[in-house]
């Protein structure tokens, strides 16, 4: 009885050890940004000569740009996650066309609407259809 008892212990500990390992080895490393980038000048040139749209928010509320795909998933997963934000900052979305062909002619159709907001939320809820996509 002594030694499936200690076998068993060796098993959970080395399981244990095994599941630690694969955490360390799965954490990402932090990006590496290219040295030529310049987010001051990007976000500057956003401001001045881009084409983007905001949701109704707070007088005076701070201001972040964000440029997005429309056929990218991390850009709409970051939709979903400042999405509660949106009251409290002025978040200016630029639309740009990277992904695929569609991205453009999205990216237009919601600047040329009405309500680009509005437009850019119908488009973010339909974005798992992959009959709209």
């Amino acid at each position: 009885m002594q030694s499936i008892v200690s076998r068993r212990k060796i098993l959970i500990a080395s399981l244990g050890a095994a599941a630690v390992g694969l955490t360390r080895t799965a954490q990402a490393a932090p990006a590496n940004v290219p040295s030529i980038w310049d987010g001051k000048k990007m976000y500057d040139s956003f401001l001045k000569d881009g084409t983007g749209f905001s949701f109704p928010h707070k007088p005076n509320a701070p201001v972040a740009v964000v440029a997005f795909d429309t056929q990218c998933p991390d850009c709409m997963r970051l939709f979903t996650r400042i999405k509660p934000l949106l009251n409290d900052v002025d978040v200016i979305f630029y639309p740009i066309s990277f992904m695929n062909i569609h991205s453009e002619p999205q990216g237009t159709t919601i600047l040329m609407s009405k309500n680009p907001a509005k437009t850019f939320e119908e488009q973010h809820e339909h974005f798992k259809d992959p009959d709209f996509r």
